[in-house]
C-alpha cells in the first residue's frame, strides 16, 4: 500500500480499495506531523521508542481517567510542596489542556 504525506501542505493520501485486517487484530501506529516530532524528541532525549512512549502514555492516561472517576484531584506542586495548579475533574483538566494549546498556537 502506497501512502503519500506532505506535512508542509497537510495532506495524507491513501489508496482506494479494501483493506483486510490481520487475523492477529494487532494495531500499527504511524505518527506524523507534530505528534511524530514529539515522539522523536522523547526518543532522542530519553531513549524510549515511539511505540513504548505511546502505549505507556495511554496506560497512564487511563489511570488518570479512572482516578478522576474515583474522585481524585490532579495537582501540580512546586519544589516546596505548595500546590500551584489543581483540577478536580477530567473535564476541567482537558479544558485547561485545550486552552493551553490554543495559547501556545498548537
Amino acid at each position: 500500500m502506497k501512502i503519500e504525506y506532505d506535512p508542509e501542505f497537510g495532506v495524507l493520501i491513501l489508496p482506494k480499495g479494501k483493506f483486510e485486517l490481520d487475523p492477529s487484530k494487532d494495531r500499527s501506529l504511524t505518527a506524523f506531523g507534530r505528534f511524530a516530532a514529539h515522539l522523536r524528541h522523547i526518543e532522542d532525549e530519553y531513549g524510549f521508542s515511539p511505540q513504548t512512549t505511546f502505549s505507556q502514555s495511554l496506560e497512564l492516561f487511563e489511570k488518570v481517567v479512572l482516578a478522576f472517576e474515583d474522585g481524585a484531584t490532579l495537582a501540580v506542586q512546586d519544589k516546596d510542596g505548595k500546590i500551584i495548579q489543581e483540577w478536580k475533574t477530567l473535564d476541567k483538566y482537558l479544558r485547561y489542556i485545550h486552552r493551553k494549546e490554543e495559547l501556545d498556537g498548537e
